[in-house]
């Protein structure tokens, strides 16, 4: 069979949630079918990068430049025209690629089924439907998303935020309609959709991780971790409100709060001169990081879908405290697979069991371990995205 696949995001080198997601789903097609990737760069893709996806996937690799960004006031102007001429958000308007459209208008007629690997992507369902069945892979449901981001004062804030409402809501039902098969992250997201547009997933296909061959065996460190991109504003927020009302009772008895991730921005660079915090950036071999720890944090008070952070600690065997949030889609439990709590003060308070009771330490961290194999790992999630795009061709057919 004949993929073609598109993502907004280069899906290498694997250092934030997006790319990892993108790379598993074009991986298992890969593994059964002929895949052609289209694929916006980033600003650290490189030549070696393109060379080695194309040698992961088998097939044929093209990379397209990110549209340019205007810059200041005019630039932010222009967006905005833009997103209400073409009944898009800003930000996803920002991101069409006219060239990544007209490559992929030649090649669909010639191709069996069409992969969105992305949200933002979805911009080329709707034209892309016309020459065959396109399957739309989503992340988050920017319509709930929208609705639910923090309200700032000001009757120009009050107006962005409705328009940005609006504007998601129509790009996605657009994109919906056009999509032959939709896939969800979490049964969350997928009632998400439901409740918005009449339209539920027709699978639920979680993230997940590569599962690490040896596990972490905490032994009581008072180390912790944080992981995450530092350009997404959900996680920006956690771990500031995290560090500013949780961290002060651990940070007091000595604990050190390790923080990787890339993109920070100047709030959390701040960061660093808090006691305890160390900002490390991005990590290449997350595993020297691993072998550090006593237990990792996710605070997370916003988000959509499993949360590959919270899986990669689990699959490398250490235990995690967390939010509602950043557990949400996972089938697993309270005091078992993991630790919940959702005010800092109680997240800090979960930190302190865990470094101080070896038992439950060791329990998180095998039960969270053996969970992420058996139901988040990419041998166990790959094969349903694969039949699901397998369906819709062959539907088509």
């Amino acid at each position: 069979m004949r993929v073609l696949a598109i993502t907004n995001e280069f899906p290498l080198p694997l250092d934030r949630g997006g790319p990892v997601r993108f790379f598993g789903l074009a991986r298992a097609l890969a593994e059964e079918h002929d895949v052609h990737l289209l694929a916006l760069s980033r600003p650290n893709t490189t030549p070696e990068l393109v060379d080695a996806l194309r040698s992961t996937l088998g097939g044929p690799v093209e990379v397209f430049e990110r549209p340019p960004a205007a810059a200041g006031a005019v630039g932010a102007a222009s967006r905005w025209v833009r997103a209400l001429a073409g009944g898009v958000p800003p930000w996803v308007a920002a991101q069409h690629s006219p060239e990544l459209e007209s490559r992929a208008r030649a090649l669909a007629p010639e191709m069996d089924v069409v992969a969105v690997l992305d949200d933002f992507a979805g911009i080329y369902v709707g034209p892309l439907a016309q020459f065959g069945p396109v399957v739309w892979d989503r992340s988050n449901v920017m319509g709930t998303s929208a609705a639910a981001a923090p309200a700032a004062s000001g009757a120009r804030n009050r107006l962005q935020r409705r328009l940005t409402i609006h504007l998601s809501r129509r790009f996605e039902r657009a994109a919906l309609r056009g999509a032959a098969g939709v896939v969800a992250t979490s049964d969350e997201e997928s009632e998400r959709l439901r409740a918005l547009y009449g339209r539920s997933a027709d699978v639920v296909v979680p993230s997940a991780v590569d599962v690490p061959p040896t596990s972490h065996e905490p032994g009581g460190e008072r180390t912790i971790g944080w992981l995450g991109s530092l350009e997404y504003e959900a996680n920006v927020q956690g771990l500031m409100r995290f560090v500013e009302e949780g961290w002060s009772a651990l940070a007091g008895e000595g604990y050190r709060l390790l923080v990787v991730g890339g993109g920070a921005p100047p709030e959390v660079r701040e960061l660093a001169d808090r006691p305890g915090v160390e900002l490390l950036g991005y990590v290449e071999r997350l595993e020297d990081v691993y072998a550090r720890l006593g237990a990792a944090v996710v605070p997370l008070w916003r988000g959509a879908g499993v949360k590959l952070k919270t899986l990669s600690f689990m699959a490398a065997g250490v235990p995690v405290v967390g939010t509602t949030v950043a557990v949400e889609g996972l089938a697993g439990e309270d005091e078992r697979h993991f630790l919940v709590a959702d005010e800092p003060a109680e997240l800090a308070a979960a930190i302190q069991r865990v470094v101080g009771d070896a038992e439950l330490a060791r329990r998180l961290s095998v039960e969270g371990r053996r969970l992420v194999e058996e139901s988040y790992s990419w041998p166990a999630v790959g094969a349903r995205f694969r039949a699901e795009v397998e369906r819709v061709a062959s539907a088509r057919s």
